[in-house]
């Protein structure tokens, strides 16, 4: 597993850079992406519920028995496809907002590990069958189990074909979680970069120093370029 974090300021081209990103996937490549909303962000776990119904392809209507045969038939910690397993159960509760019996009076530190266990076991048996890249956008508005949880996950050194990628502007709340991960932080370009892009985007060279003379002063930091980064994460997923 391989953890990638993509820092910058609002409109500096994030989301702009990891969808080009995700466009040069290779075709096998399973993508599972989510973004946290701060109307969700006092809602715990409501961050990783989202990406277990985005892996298993759930809407969050389903019966809590249906929830545990889809989440069983995608992995969720059961090998044979166990819809009675207790991480399966547990995931279902998540994803449909039901309590069972299995809840019952477990401490707040039992279920999280029980959801932390299921939530690995789900990101490895998906990985099994396709490469696995989860996109987290919006990290700074998740809530604070989840974002405990997706951090520890991301840390881990499990031998699998998953590349997690945490976008995030950035927020002290958040940085002593992602210590130690690698982080790509996107800032705008200078002047000889911005009038670079532009010749080369309109394919033209003479006179654009010119015209962007004014120009340039006036605007902000346009996006940085996406296709070294790019390849530095498609070769963490191959």
């Amino acid at each position: 597993m391989t953890c990638r974090v993509v820092t910058g300021e609002l409109g500096i081209g994030k989301t702009a850079l990891v969808a080009s990103f995700a466009a040069e996937l290779p075709p096998n490549a399973r993508v599972a992406r989510i973004e946290c909303s701060p109307v969700r962000q006092e809602l715990p776990m409501s961050a990783v519920a989202g990406l277990v119904r985005e892996l298993v392809g759930l809407t969050g209507e389903e019966s809590f028995d249906d929830a545990c045969s889809l989440v069983a038939r995608v992995g969720g910690g059961a090998a044979q496809g166990d819809a009675h397993s207790p991480l399966v159960a547990c995931l279902a509760e998540l994803v449909t907002s039901r309590r069972t019996a299995f809840g019952g009076d477990e401490d707040a530190a039992t279920r999280k590990r029980a959801v932390t266990s299921g939530v690995r076991h789900l990101f490895a048996a998906v990985s099994m069958q396709n490469p696995l890249v989860v996109i987290v956008e919006g990290l700074q508005w998740a809530d604070k189990p989840s974002l405990e949880l997706l951090t520890e996950i991301s840390k881990a050194r499990d031998p699998l074909a998953i590349l997690v990628v945490l976008v995030t502007r950035p927020d002290d709340r958040i940085a002593p979680l992602l210590e130690g991960v690698v982080s790509i932080e996107l800032c705008g370009l200078t002047t000889e970069e911005q009038i670079h892009l532009v010749e080369l985007r309109l394919d033209v060279h003479d006179g654009v120093r010119e015209v962007c003379a004014d120009l340039m002063p006036r605007v902000a930091g346009t996006r940085s370029s996406s296709s070294r980064w790019s390849m530095h994460c498609s070769n963490a997923v191959r």
